[in-house]
């Protein structure tokens, strides 16, 4: 009986060690996924100015067109 306590109390402290480990990666990803968004959002501003300035310089070349 004995033996089993020990086994199963060593089958927990893995189980416990697994679950932190777990919540680190879940952590990890969550910040990863942050990272990701914000520079989404970057690249979409990025996108949007830079589709302002195209018109913008449609419009002053169409004033040169013959």
């Amino acid at each position: 009986m004995p033996n089993a306590v020990t086994e199963i109390s060593g089958a927990l402290k893995e189980q416990n060690q697994a679950s932190t480990d777990i919540a680190c990666h879940v952590e990890g990803i969550t910040q990863m996924t942050d990272e990701n968004h914000a520079a989404v959002e970057e690249s979409t501003s990025g996108a949007m100015t830079l589709k302002a300035l195209a018109h913008e310089i449609e419009d002053v070349l169409a004033q040169f067109k013959v």
